[in-house]
This record gives C-alpha cells, structure tokens and sequence, in this order.
C-alpha cells in the first residue's frame, strides 16, 4: 500500500468515528427561520372591464379611472413616455397593466415579443406611487430611460416616508422587461420601498454607472414580504442589494424575503482586460450583498462573474451595517442560502457579524445557513480565490453540504470571536491556508480564537501537501488531490461517486459535499 494510501485509510477511519460523534453536536445548532409570509404572485384572471390605450393615448387617465379588477391594454410597440403615478384605489383586486395580445410564459427574452413600452422622458421615474396605493400588476411591458441615466425607473415607494400606511403595497411587475440605458446607464431599476412587491419572470439589464452604486433592485425603508424569482438581473454595483441606506420608519427592518430561481450575470464586457471589455470603467462590486435584512431565502440561483474593481471581488456579502448611523436596529438575522451555484468570482462569500465602522453600532447577525451550493472558478488573481471571510463576530453560522473549487485561503478571519460556527460535509479546497485568523496558524490555533464553540468535521479538505489532519479537529479528511475525492466527472460533475471514499459518510449519513443542483 503506498503512502498516500494508507494517510486515506486512516483518515477515513478517524473521520467515521467522529462524524457519528458530532452530528448530535451539529443538530443543536440554532437554524434560521424562513420567511413567514411571502408574496402571492398566482395570476388570476381579471373579472373587470378592458380599457384600450392605442399609441398616443392618455395612460395616465386610463390608470386613474381603472377599477379593481379591470385590464388596461397597450399597443404593441407603441411608446407611452412620462412619468406616471398609481393612484389610490379601493378594494383588494388587482388592476392589470399588459401589452395588447402578450402571452409569453416563463421568464420574458427580450425581443421574444414585441412589448408596449413605458418610457421616463425626463430624470424623474417612469412609475411611481401615490402614498398607500396598492394591487397594480404590470404584465409584459418594457420600461426605460432612453438616452438618461436615471436614479430610479420604477420607484415603489419613498425612501422618506415615516408611515408605514403611506407605503405601497401589492404591486408586481410579470415578464416584464426593465433596463437601462445601453450607453448612458442608470441607477438603479427597481427600488423597494414598501410590502407585497415582487418582481417574477421579468428581464433587468444595463443597470451600471461610473461613479455611483447601481443595482437591478434594491430596498431598505419598506417591511415587506419581498419576492424576486426567476430574473434575468444585471448591475454593476450590486445586483440586488437590502440595506445601503437607513430606513427612516424607526425599527423597521426589510423582512420576508424570497430570492429565488434568479441569474446573477456581471457581462464580461464590463470588465477591463477582458477580450471582451467594452471600454467604459463601469463601478463593479458584488453580485448580491444584505446589510439589514432579516427571514431572507436565497434559493435555486446561479450568481456569475464578478471581480476585484472597486472592493476586493467578493461575489455574494452578507454584511451588517447601520450605514448611515441611524438605525441601531439594523441586523442580519435568519438567512438561508442554499442550493445556489456561485461560478467565476474573484472571491466567495463575506461574512461580517457587527459594523465595524468607529461610532456606528448595529446588532450581531446571526443564523446563517449556507448549504448545498455549488461554489467554482473562485480566484483568477495572485492572493484571491478565498472562499468564505467570517469577521467580527458573526453568531451561528452553518456551512454544510458544499462543493467549492477555489485557489486561495478556505476560510479567513478577524476581529471578534464568531461563536458556535458549524463547517461540516463540505468538499473544499485547503491550498496554502486552509482556515486561517489573523495573527495565528491555521486549523485548531484559528479555530480556538476566532471559532469557539465551533463544530468543524467530516470535511474533505483537498491538499497536495501532507499532514495537515493533526491540525485540525478530528473527523476531517485531507484528499491529496481532486481525483482522490471521487467526483462522477470532474471538473462537469462535481457530485461523488458511489465508490469515493466518502460517499454516504457525513454526519447526517448523507453524501459530503453539494448534491440535486445541477452542474454548469
């Protein structure tokens, strides 16, 4: 038996013997709660009158004199440009804006049908809301600022507004096709700043600029529920984002949120050194970040592209923060992120458990869950390619069942101690760091500072350089190379064989690493 042989066989047999150990262990960990509620987007079919706007009709006054329950009809390929408002109606039936004749399912292409379109004809959105207007669902329309780079082009609800009942609420936009301008930009797509708003099946793109954050969707001043499933979504800053700036309702926090079935994209073309790069320095920072949010599920979709420009190219943050200094309040709390893919990213996921900008407290986030994702191509450039940063004191943190491909550090951490962490199941990368803390080695030395109360086991820690397992709990297993772990078909099908060496040993008598998430 060669060398290499027999350091698996007697890491298996370690790693058996406390698996069966440390999933009691894991099973008392606190485990976030999902949302309570969410938004019902089932499309029922209208009982009201149908009112025809043609091209070069009055939208406006069609929206004012609709009634629950009525269709307001746009042409196909006509243009309705200005910046229209929902008015208060009375009731719980929803009016319906959509394109004359559209039919289209599942998540709109653009240029699969022709759409009427909305247009903003100045800097002022395309739609807003009167306070406390509801029940609006817009069903295969276009809407953008030709030629401005806008702040917001749908605008639901104020970032200013004290009263929760002046909040709209109830309204969703259904294969709907919202973007910006190709050359100019804009700010930002969709602002969130209510309850009841979903965005489903709809296409958002060319949200981008060179001095300013930018998003597809953001939210920070409304209640929710929120739902965001099965987008096309492009931004430059972030593509989604809850939190970046303080709610003004005092301890209001965005809650019940539904991220699900969605595409992350960055184009390559936005990226300098690209082949492809289009040649304009659009501000570039994360894929997905939340800084106060809470009951958030983030689930079944694939985030890609994104690199180091204006931050250090994490791909997903999840980063509290009371951003202005108002909103102590602000927290992080009961997330789920599972059976994700996360492909080619300068670095994975950012974790931060207390803001730690001087004079600005916030609460500590706690219950995260990060569990059956598949995590590749994560680093491109000399000292990136880090898979998780855990920093200043983030609570209950579980990170089960993953598969991840990266070059650099496993997990790196600082500040605060970030107590009961659990890593078990997940097929990583060690590299030259493995699990490292400023100021101490890597494994139990890290792990005893910065991770107390931690359950870290039944890993397979993939490293060409041997005699790492004393420096870790036991129960973990340290494969010299890729092949050893026994993928079906590396690197397509990162999922393990019946005959790796781990199938079937986890600490809940499954399969280590991601499993049912389809490969890229």
């Amino acid at each position: 038996m060669t060398m290499v042989k027999k350091l698996l066989a007697v890491s298996l047999t370690v790693f058996l013997s406390f698996a069966a150990i440390n999933v009691l262990a894991q099973k008392k960990r606190a485990e976030p709660a999902l949302p309570l509620t969410t938004v019902d987007t089932t499309l029922v079919t209208p009982t009201g009158a149908t009112i025809t706007v043609g091209p070069g009709g009055d939208l406006q006054a069609a929206i004012n004199s609709a009634s629950p329950g009525d269709v307001i009809t746009l042409a196909a390929g006509a243009t309705y440009s200005g910046a229209f408002t929902l008015p208060v109606k009375s009731g719980s039936t929803y009016i319906t804006v959509k394109t004359a004749g559209f039919s289209t399912t599942g998540r709109l292409v653009p240029g699969a049908a022709t759409l009427a379109r909305i247009s903003a004809s100045s800097s002022d959105p395309a739609l807003q809301c009167a306070a406390g207007s509801h029940h609006f669902r817009f069903i295969g329309i276009e809407f953008d600022a030709p030629g401005i780079y806008i702040d917001t082009l749908i605008l639901l609800g104020s970032s200013y507004e004290t009263v929760l009942a002046n909040q709209p609420h109830h309204i969703i936009f259904d294969r709907c096709y919202i973007h910006g301008d190709a050359n100019a930009g804009g700010k930002r797509g969709v602002s969130f700043q209510g309850s009841h708003l979903a965005v489903i099946d709809s296409y958002l793109s060319d949200w981008k600029g060179v001095e300013y954050d930018t998003q597809a969707i953001a939210g920070w001043n409304g209640p929710g529920p929120f739902k965001i499933a099965n987008n096309y979504l492009e931004g430059a800053g972030e593509n989604v984002m809850f939190g970046g700036a303080d709610a003004a309702i005092t301890n209001l926090t965005p809650s019940d949120i539904e991220v699900r079935g969605n595409t992350f994209f960055k184009p390559l073309s936005w990226k300098p050194g690209h082949p492809s790069y289009a040649g304009v320095g659009w501000l570039v920072k994360n894929l997905l970040e939340l800084k106060h949010a809470q009951r958030v599920l983030i689930e079944g979709n694939t985030f890609e592209n994104c690199w180091a420009d204006t931050q250090s190219g994490f791909a997903i943050l999840f980063t509290v923060r009371n951003q202005s200094g108002t909103n102590p309040w602000a927290t992080l709390s009961d997330v789920t992120f599972r059976h994700n893919k996360l492909l080619n990213s300068t670095n994975g996921i950012n974790l931060l458990g207390n803001d730690n900008e001087s004079g600005i407290p916030s609460q500590t986030a706690r219950r995260l869950l990060i569990s059956n994702n598949l995590i590749t191509n994560i680093g491109s450039d000399p000292g990136t390619g880090i898979l998780f940063q855990i920093l200043s004191g983030y609570e209950d943190v579980v990170i089960d069942h993953n598969t991840a491909l990266h070059t650099g550090t496993t997990i790196i951490a600082d500040g605060i101690p970030s107590p009961r962490l659990t890593f078990t199941n997940n097929v990583v990368q060690h590299n030259q760091y493995g699990i490292k803390g400023s100021g101490q080695n890597s494994g139990n030395p890290t792990i005893a500072v910065y991770f107390p109360d931690s359950v870290i086991t039944a890993n397979a820690f993939q490293s060409t350089v041997l005699g790492w397992a004393p420096y870790y709990p036991a129960g973990n297993l340290f494969p010299v190379s890729l092949s050893d772990i026994g993928f079906v078909n590396y690197p397509t099908d990162l999922q393990l064989k019946t005959t790796s060496p781990y199938y079937n040993q986890g600490t809940d008598g499954t399969v280590p690493g991601v499993q049912g998430v389809e490969m890229p």
